[in-house]
Order: structure tokens, then sequence, then C-alpha cells
């Protein structure tokens, strides 16, 4: 029940935090100051409070989906060694 979730929520996190911040420090660098697809009608300005607002805040999803995705592959790797019974790998069967 926890594995469709933790999925959905890795993917979720990797799509948005990593074009986002990518687009930042590309931003920053003045590699693409009209953005990374060149759609905004002016240059971004790397010194004001909004810009690095956010930075802050595709920064965050980054790092979340940095920790979320290895977590994620890592219960999903769990089930597979637990045989599928949804408990933690190593964990026995019972006899009932």
């Amino acid at each position: 029940m926890v594995l469709p979730p933790l999925w959905f929520g890795a993917v979720l996190l990797v799509v948005r935090g990593v074009p986002g911040l990518v687009e930042n420090v590309t931003t920053a660098a003045g590699l693409t100051p009209y953005g990374l697809l060149g759609t905004a009608e002016q240059p971004a300005d790397p010194s004001s409070g909004e810009f690095w607002t956010g930075m802050a805040v595709n920064t965050y999803f980054f790092v979340g989906a940095v920790v979320l995705l290895p977590l994620a592959v890592l219960h999903h790797r769990g089930l597979r060694a637990a045989g599928g019974t949804g408990g933690p790998a190593g964990q026995e069967k019972s006899a009932a």
C-alpha cells in the first residue's frame, strides 16, 4: 500500500525539482537569461529576491527528489527480497 504513493511522490519531485533547479542554475550563470525554453518576456534578474526565492523552492524540490527516489528503490527491493509480503526484508512468513 505504501509503494504506489512513494513512487508517485518520487517521480513528481524529480519532474518538478530537476528541471527547475537546472533552469535556475543556468539563469544565474547567465547561460539562459530568458529561461530554459527562452519563452520569458524579459530576462531574469539574478539580484532580485524573487529569483532567489524560486531558487530556494526548486532546491527544496530537488533535495526531496534526491532523498525520496533512493528510498523508493530501497523499499521496492526490500519488498522483492521479502517475497512481496509487504514486510521488511528478511521477515519470515508465519506457518499458520
